[in-house]
């Protein structure tokens, strides 16, 4: 934040004081930021001199171009404090999509996904990225990918030829569960589905409960 010391004629002097005067055009002769404290001075247009009068405004907003001639700047004021604007929090979303019976697993779909989400500023988490072991059980990989997507995942979205894959199936049933939007790959246009997943069953060597 820069205090910035002006002068100002008593014409426009007066309706900055009154509240009347918002916007304040000067030469583009100094970085003037949003936050900027613009201390106006009051001179006397014959002598050039300061009256004694001066008033402080906050700048909200600079704006050069469109409607401003070249080489000045509208800066407008304001009495109070602009408030601290927080910057908004990337949307993260998981991508779900079939491996299995794919060249390199479908890594490549995966990683191009990632790569254009990302650019369009989403936060992305991809189960295809930081495996541990791609020649683990079903079973182990299925659980990092789950870990993965219930990280604090706002949407997942499924890549062409989900419905078709078992680990998928699963991701998009437990997004919907958890009554996360699901969204089809590119177009993130929701995608209607069914919380229904077929579970084999596990023979066990013993029982999980009793002798």
């Amino acid at each position: 934040m820069t205090m910035h010391g002006l002068k100002i004629w008593p014409e426009f002097f007066a309706p900055v004081l009154s509240g009347h005067k918002t916007v304040e055009l000067r030469q583009h002769d100094r970085d003037y930021q949003a936050g900027d404290i613009l201390d106006l001075n009051e001179v006397d247009k014959d002598t050039g001199l300061k009256t004694g009068r001066s008033v402080q405004r906050y700048v909200t907003h600079v704006h050069t171009g469109l409607g401003v001639a070249e080489g000045y700047v509208a800066l407008s004021m304001s009495e109070r404090k602009p408030r601290q604007t927080v910057p908004p929090t990337k949307l993260r979303l998981y991508l779900s999509g079939p491996m299995t019976g794919y060249p390199d697993d479908n890594y490549p779909a995966f990683a191009e996904a990632a790569r254009s989400l990302r650019d369009q500023g989403y936060d992305v988490v991809s189960p295809a990225e930081d495996v541990p072991n791609r020649e683990a059980s079903w079973e182990h990989l299925m659980r990092h990918a789950l870990r993965k997507m219930l990280n604090g995942t706002q949407g997942v979205v499924v890549l062409p030829g989900w419905k078709s894959s078992r680990g998928a199936n699963v991701e998009v049933a437990v997004a919907k569960w958890l009554g996360l939007p699901i969204l089809e790959w590119d177009s993130l246009r929701p995608v209607s589905v069914e919380a229904r997943v077929k579970v084999r069953e596990v023979e066990m060597e013993r029982p999980l409960f009793g002798p």
